[in-house]
């Protein structure tokens, strides 16, 4: 993540989400607010070892029924420059961290999730598994509302060089935006998980006519 958290060493172990087989209401990338009626489920965050996240997903789904829940790994789209050469790039949004979506976190899927490669550990910590809050829980379906993968935002600036949101993820988090680079396209955002402060660069795009937009809105 944008942040960082005390880890303990890796321990050996893994899961991944097919969710149209497994009773949940929405496919991975697939936006969770089309479902207002769902029954709520609860995210759980687990540390895994840095760049084995897709590693340690795929093991995971040979320990589990798929029916006991899904993973949520948040990418992001930015744009790279670099000697003059723009580039596409898809990167996680919180390096070494995962979601895990379920109704209920049973004592079966604890250890499973703990036998997956590279899990380091659960949050707040080992001795104290909590899902996200209320508030968390809101800000996190925001960020993936659009899907897993982090799209650019569409936005414009004022007179006064103020960003506005005009369309994307960004639309929904504007109030956590803490800074702005209009050169490179990107905004940082700070969401909470239980009480620390995570900040991960956001991709966005300025639409030059403001005033056109807005009239389509």
């Amino acid at each position: 993540m944008g942040g960082v958290m005390d880890r303990r060493e890796p321990t050996p172990g893994v899961i991944l989400d097919h969710a149209a087989q497994s009773g949940l209401t929405h496919a991975p990338g697939e936006s969770v607010s089309r479902h207002p009626a769902a029954v709520r489920r609860d995210y759980y965050v687990i540390a895994v070892k840095t760049g084995g996240e897709q590693r340690y997903i795929k093991s995971a789904e040979n320990l589990m029924s798929e029916r006991d829940g899904r993973f949520v790994w948040p990418r992001r789209a930015l744009s790279i420059r670099k000697e003059g050469v723009t580039s596409e790039s898809i990167a996680p949004l919180y390096p070494g961290y995962l979601f895990w979506e379920t109704r209920e976190l049973s004592d079966r899927s604890i250890m499973a999730l703990r036998r997956g490669i590279g899990f380091i550990k659960f949050l707040r910590s080992d001795y104290d598994i909590a899902p996200l809050c209320s508030r968390e829980h809101e800000l996190f379906s925001e960020l993936i509302a659009y899907g897993e993968v982090i799209k650019k935002s569409s936005v414009v600036f004022d007179e006064n060089n103020r960003i506005r949101v005009i369309d994307g993820p960004l639309r929904r988090l504007e109030g956590s935006i803490v800074k702005v680079d209009r050169r490179k396209g990107r905004a940082k955002v700070a969401l909470s998980f239980h009480g620390r402060t995570i900040v991960a660069d956001l991709g966005f795009e300025v639409l030059e006519n403001a005033d056109r937009c807005e009239m389509a809105m």
